[in-house]
């Protein structure tokens, strides 16, 4: 019975003597990297005016702030191929991706809670993937909650100036869109499919942030470029920015975009981006995104920051030796003039302090680590041996 007893004490002592060992931290886990406007503005701590007045700063010397070196070749090649784009939209156009053509060189959109995120025939949304906050705005019709509280202030005001809105589309998953393409791809083939419809994953109602409205309840006669000869569409065009809404997919850059005229689809990319788009009269959002919004963009954005924020290092000062003016220069007294001074006692000299002796962290966690085992080992030890003797 004293033997079990000893070795149940020993085996207590050995297991306290384990758990008294400092416990290793896992290794932290790589952070995300912050994508797309609203990351970069909360990283940089500026508002969106903030940024557009530094890039507008940038551009007044003389440099293209949304140059990128990666894209150099990708540039002159666009440019030989268009010589009559204009350089800063060369570059924007390719930081938008549009040099790859449609549906070749795909890339998943990297901020999908962006609300200035770019969905179109190079970008595109994950098949699982829908928003989280989403708000009907009447009729079953869903869209992001942000963008469904600034389309009903729209839609307010313009019922409140006598005109007509009517939601034809808003929400639409990634099912029902591959559906949807897929019926026009069977009916039409791919070229007026392609034109008409987006793939699915490429559809920007799919982000809910997009609308389709028309003045009357939807008919196919309607759902056309006759919409833009109304007082509805005249109004969205020179009002919709103030609710953050763009007008998607305008006539001018069909080939750009790559889909038909649709002037009843109607995004919204936020106040922000909306009223920069209408003060610096940008029609095409790939044009916008690929000279503010695209991802290297704002790397190279954010660099250039940071590095204007970093402390500068002090220079060292030069020790510059001064003339003393020839009246200033006080004269040796000869010896002979010299008067005996009583005897000036040095004050004592306090030698310094001894230094510390600083404990090294890794060789006190050593200590702790084996020594406190070692101690409850002999103490379970001496137990045994007294037991076995007694």
């Amino acid at each position: 019975m004293k033997k079990k007893t000893s070795t149940i004490i020993l085996a207590l002592l050995i297991v306290l003597g384990v758990l008294g060992q400092p416990a290793f931290a896992a290794p932290e886990e790589d952070e995300a990297p912050i994508v797309g406007l609203s990351g970069f503005l909360s990283e940089t701590e500026l508002t969106f005016e903030e940024y557009m007045a530094l890039m507008a700063s940038i551009a007044r010397t003389g440099e293209h702030p949304h140059f990128l070196e990666e894209n150099k070749q990708r540039y002159d090649a666009y440019r030989s191929e268009n010589p009559d784009v204009p350089v800063d939209k060369v570059i924007a156009y390719v930081n938008a991706d549009i040099d790859k053509g449609f549906y070749i060189d795909i890339q998943e959109v990297p901020n999908l809670n962006d609300v200035s995120l770019l969905v179109n025939k190079n970008f595109s949304l994950p098949p699982d993937w829908s928003p989280d906050d989403f708000v009907n705005t009447g009729g079953g019709h869903m869209m992001r909650e942000e963008a469904a509280e600034n389309f009903n202030l729209m839609r307010d005001a313009m019922v409140g100036d006598g005109l007509k809105v009517y939601v034809i589309i808003t929400y639409r998953s990634y099912s029902a869109q591959r559906n949807t393409h897929g019926n026009a791809l069977n009916q039409h083939g791919s070229a007026l499919a392609d034109r008409n419809w987006a793939r699915a994953g490429h559809s920007e109602h799919q982000t809910g942030l997009a609308a389709d409205i028309l003045h009357k309840a939807f008919d196919k006669s309607m759902h056309n470029a006759r919409y833009q000869n109304t007082k509805e569409f005249e109004w969205l065009t020179e009002n919709a920015y103030n609710y953050g809404f763009i007008l998607r997919y305008p006539d001018q850059y069909k080939d750009l975009h790559g889909y038909v005229f649709e002037p009843w689809h109607w995004r919204y990319v936020g106040i922000d981006v909306a009223t920069a788009m209408h003060n610096e009269e940008i029609a095409l959002f790939e044009e916008f995104y690929g000279r503010y919004l695209a991802q290297g963009v704002l790397d190279k954005t954010r660099e250039f920051i940071l590095q204007q924020r970093a402390p500068a290092e002090p220079e060292e000062e030069e020790e510059i030796e001064e003339d003393v003016p020839e009246e200033q220069i006080i004269e040796e007294t000869p010896p002979d003039e010299i008067v005996d001074q009583p005897a000036v006692t040095p004050p004592p000299v306090i030698p310094d302090p001894p230094e510390p002796v600083r404990e090294d962290p890794v060789m006190r966690g050593f200590g702790v680590t084996f020594f406190i085992p070692l101690v409850c080992i002999a103490l379970g030890g001496i137990v045994v041996f007294r037991k076995r003797h007694n």
